[in-house]
């Protein structure tokens, strides 16, 4: 099961401003590929940045899936950085405008069930989660942005794209948050106890009720994979006809 959540911030709707974060997944019976890039505020193309990288690379790892399950993380790290890049220079060009006027943030995840792999690549400041054994692990941290956040326009971005392959057999699930989200779920360094406790139980209907009562500044979104959805349903249902 693939959950999608995504609101715009209090800045964005005081200026009535769109929402610039962009979500995009695809699925078949053996691959799942979600995505999620936050375009840069003060891009003027930015919701459109952002749509055209999420869709750009969620395309590139489902059609090529076992190709870059089996590449090298800096194979990886280059081919898609210069797909999304490239997708990015077409439309630049097609509105005669900078090509850094679509920066986003991008953050994606291919899963393989058959084989049980998982692959993530994250540049900027989105944060991956996952959850194993009802505990939280992070797999990607969001990037140090002092001195500005790297983005998909950024020059020899290829060395900050975090990339990397684990087993997903023991994964219940995996989620991506934009940095609107993933730092109302901290109080400080620590994740809130609440927050802890309903994303080891992967509830991520909760988590969209929790981040609404936040007032979010940012943006904020999610979007997960549910992995144990359908063992979840399969026991409560067969606890039912126990019942009956």
């Amino acid at each position: 099961m693939i959950l999608k959540y995504s609101q715009s911030g209090v800045r964005h709707i005081k200026n009535k401003e769109e929402n610039q974060d962009a979500l995009y997944s695809a699925s078949n019976q053996r691959y799942t590929v979600i995505s999620l890039a936050d375009g840069v505020s003060n891009c003027k193309k930015a919701k459109t940045g952002a749509e055209i990288a999420c869709r750009a690379i969620t395309n590139l790892f489902f059609k090529k899936a076992s190709y870059f399950l089996h590449s090298s993380e800096e194979e990886t790290a280059r081919i898609s950085g210069a797909h999304v890049l490239f997708e990015l220079k077409q439309q630049a060009t097609i509105d005669s405008s900078d090509v850094t006027e679509y920066s986003s943030t991008l953050t994606s995840i291919l899963l393989d069930r058959k084989k049980q792999k998982l692959l993530y690549s994250s540049l900027g400041d989105s944060l991956i989660i996952a959850i194993i054994s009802g505990q939280c692990h992070i797999l990607a941290m969001p990037s140090e942005s002092t001195n500005g956040c790297i983005v998909t326009t950024t020059n020899n971005n290829l060395r900050e794209i975090q990339i990397g392959k684990i087993d997903s057999d023991r994964i219940d699930a995996v989620i991506i948050l934009s940095d609107g989200a993933w730092k109302k779920l901290y109080d400080k360094n620590m994740m809130k106890t609440e927050v802890r406790s309903l994303l080891g139980k992967s509830d991520f209907r909760r988590l969209m009720s929790f981040l609404s009562e936040q007032n979010c500044l940012d943006d904020y979104s999610f979007i997960a994979i549910d992995l144990c959805s359908k063992k979840r349903r399969s026991t409560a249902k067969k606890k039912k006809k126990e019942l009956i």
